[in-house]
């Protein structure tokens, strides 16, 4: 994706005029974010991120750019789980596709606003069975029977968490989530922006910077994360010309190589 290319997939969205657009958040934020540089005035009615973990200043550009509403939602490939966010604000898990569980690393059910590991029996795959199935991400949970503004009566998970390799590990043992919006939501001046956890004192800051990012951003991003991980932690700042995707082309925030 360039500038060049999102500008012509804007003006096929605008003549198409599409009902909801579903797409990686960091793509959708991408097409947002140019059609606000350029002024374009596009409408979507809905907007379903999916594939990638949604960050609140994605969702707020999304909105802005597109004039959209943002519904979350959480999927798996092997047609194990669907949890869809409804317009309350709650996240649903659909039952007719899946059971969902979030365990504690004793394989028990999590306690009231604890994270655990999302464990997931498929209902609606039937070319392999999958039952309690580890699909290696997190969730605060439990899911839980309880009433929603909304109307539904399907169970709610808290929060989804993200990839277990999206959470960093501390030295005094605690698990920090969603730390890159947590961090860079305090800086200026930057298009893209990595965690790498490659020990628990040792973090790489990857940074692509827009016009105007000095060296000043980078020591506050530095200075957020040890507020949050710990004063004495390494950190290593790189400047990049964009964050490597993965194989299936996804964005990913945080990675932690602690195991």
């Amino acid at each position: 994706m360039g500038d060049e290319t999102v500008d012509e997939y804007l003006d096929q969205i605008k003549e198409f005029e599409p009902e909801f657009i579903d797409g990686y958040p960091s793509s959708i934020r991408y097409c947002a974010q140019r059609a606000i540089e350029t002024g374009r005035d596009i409408e979507i009615p809905a907007c379903f991120p999916t594939a990638e973990m949604l960050r609140e200043e994605d969702r707020e550009i999304i909105e802005e750019g597109l004039s959209t509403k943002v519904y979350n939602q959480y999927g798996s490939t092997e047609s194990a789980a669907i949890v869809t966010e409804c317009s309350s604000g709650q996240m649903h898990v659909n039952p007719e596709i899946g059971i969902v569980e979030v365990l504690d690393e004793n394989g028990e059910t999590v306690s009231e606003g604890e994270v655990g590991e999302l464990v997931l029996t498929a209902l609606n795959n039937r070319a392999m069975p999958l039952i309690r199935y580890r699909i290696g991400d997190m969730a605060r949970g439990p899911p839980s029977y309880r009433e929603c503004e909304c109307g539904r009566e399907m169970q709610i998970i808290k929060e989804i968490i993200g990839r277990q390799d999206e959470v960093v590990v501390t030295e005094d043992g605690r698990r920090v989530p969603m730390l890159s919006y947590n961090i860079f939501k305090y800086t200026e001046n930057v298009d893209e922006s990595r965690i790498v956890q490659e020990a628990v004192d040792e973090f790489v800051l990857q940074i692509v910077p827009a016009d105007g990012y000095t060296d000043e951003q980078a020591q506050i991003a530095i200075k957020k994360l040890r507020d949050r991980v710990g004063k004495d932690v390494n950190v290593e700042v790189q400047t990049l010309d964009s964050i490597p995707r993965t194989d299936a082309g996804k964005f990913r925030a945080v990675v932690s190589n602690v195991e």
